[in-house]
């Protein structure tokens, strides 16, 4: 939990309100927070797991998608595109 934190810190620095995100700008912050791979799930993304457990069938109605190792943005940048 606490790198979630972290990761959505990275993304979204402390002081920015959420207030104006959309469920789609959410959604897109937790597709590339879920897509890092963590030493605790062995090397495994939260979305892999999640998908290995419950199904991609319930990420899809989440609206959180997988992103491919070489496009995850940890940074401000990722809501400026």
């Amino acid at each position: 939990m606490e790198k979630n934190h972290t990761l959505l810190r990275d993304i979204v620095p402390q002081g920015v309100s959420f207030d104006d995100f959309s469920q789609e700008t959410v959604n897109l912050i937790f597709s590339h927070v879920n897509s890092v791979k963590r030493k605790v799930l062995y090397g495994h993304t939260p979305w892999e797991l999640f998908a290995f457990t419950f199904g991609e069938e319930l990420l899809d109605l989440f609206g959180i998608e997988n992103i491919p190792p070489n496009s995850v943005i940890q940074s401000p940048q990722l809501l400026k595109n």
